[in-house]
């Protein structure tokens, strides 16, 4: 994504990571339509946020976090106008910062309180947006922002999420060619929900890149 055009690039990568988890939940296209346009507009109230914060291209201060976090309740505001947006779409845009543990915002709501589309959307837009470039720091590589959201000792977000969060932002997808830290090479055979960063792996050469039996995983 391009620094300028971060918004709408989000926003548009937030609602087909939610469009894939709505699918392995077992979504209709009907409540996919629903999730898709939550996930699509779930950062509109940024439009309402000053723009001397929004188009900052230095770290937020603390006040600066607390005229963004303004964009949740704004959003939403902006939303309830339009009566032929679903209450669970409109409802992404001042929930998608709640979470699980009730350590979120604007309302610290926990647990059931949140709507899963907006516990979905969540979880995407954490992970496109620590993977993304922003203009005051560089893109976080897949592993970490797949440790953020899958974190266990505060959760973030309702457990048949993160078991489906796990496999779509594995950073080690099933099939992929790794290098093991003791410089073996072989492929991803399968993934943990406990360890999603941690693979299965069938390893095919030893560090000197001579074949070894098909039996020997890591």
């Amino acid at each position: 994504k391009s620094p300028d055009g971060y918004c709408a690039e989000h926003a548009t990568q937030v609602a087909v990571l939610s469009a894939y988890v709505g699918a392995r939940l077992g979504y209709n296209l009907m409540n996919l339509r629903d999730l898709v346009v939550g996930a699509y507009l779930h950062n509109i109230g940024e439009a309402f946020v000053p723009a001397e914060v929004t188009t900052k291209k230095t770290k937020f201060t603390p006040d600066d976090f607390m005229k963004m976090q303004q964009h949740a309740v704004l959003g939403f505001r902006y939303l309830s106008r339009f009566t032929d947006i679903k209450a669970t779409s409109r409802a992404c845009s001042i929930q998608h910062h709640e979470r699980f543990s009730g350590k979120g915002y604007p309302k610290g709501m926990a647990g059931s309180q949140i709507y899963q589309y907006s516990g979905i959307v969540g979880g995407c837009d954490i992970f496109d947006a620590m993977t993304s470039d922003r203009p005051w720091r560089p893109r976080h590589p897949a592993i970490v922002a797949l440790g953020v959201v899958m974190s266990s000792k505060e959760p973030l977000f309702a457990p048949d999420l993160r078991d489906i969060f796990s496999q779509l932002f594995a950073p080690f997808p099933v099939g992929t060619w790794v290098t093991l830290s003791d410089g073996r090479h072989g492929i991803v055979k399968s993934l943990s929900k406990e360890a999603p960063t941690r693979p299965d792996v069938k390893v095919i050469y030893d560090n000197l890149g001579q074949s070894i039996p098909a039996t020997t995983s890591a």
